[in-house]
């Protein structure tokens, strides 16, 4: 003998132990691979509903995206055209205060005038008299 088993007897062995599993563990093994694929079922169940909420959440995302860049777009125009309007505003206001200083000016060059003029007058009566 070589110490060597030949593979008929490990079959027949192999054979007998799993039948003496079976008898022992039978229902314990199909009870848990029964629970195992249920478990296996409810996973796939919960990863389908994990999908479907996360592909929802992702649509609501690039939606409220969509809508807070239009509303950006809407604000941003909106400024733009207050600016515009404030710096019309201004430049009105300032062309009314330039028109406004330059009417002062002539009426004080008009009384500068009046003044120099009545001066000459009262000189030229003065050396009349």
């Amino acid at each position: 003998m070589s110490g060597k088993i030949p593979k008929e007897v490990k079959q027949a062995g192999t054979a007998e132990i799993e039948a003496i599993r079976s008898i022992i563990f039978g229902d314990q093994e199909k009870y848990f691979t029964q629970k195992i694929l249920e478990l296996d079922e409810q996973l796939k169940k919960l990863q389908k509903e994990l999908t479907k909420k996360f592909e929802g959440l992702t649509l609501r995302l690039e939606k409220e995206t969509h809508e807070l860049s239009e509303q950006l777009s809407s604000l941003k125009e909106q400024v733009e055209g207050r600016e515009q309007s404030l710096e019309q505003n201004v430049k009105d206001v300032n062309s009314h205060l330039e028109n406004w200083v330059k009417e002062l000016e002539d009426k004080k060059i008009d009384r500068d005038l009046l003044a120099q003029q009545l001066n000459d007058l009262a000189k030229i009566l003065h050396s009349k008299s």
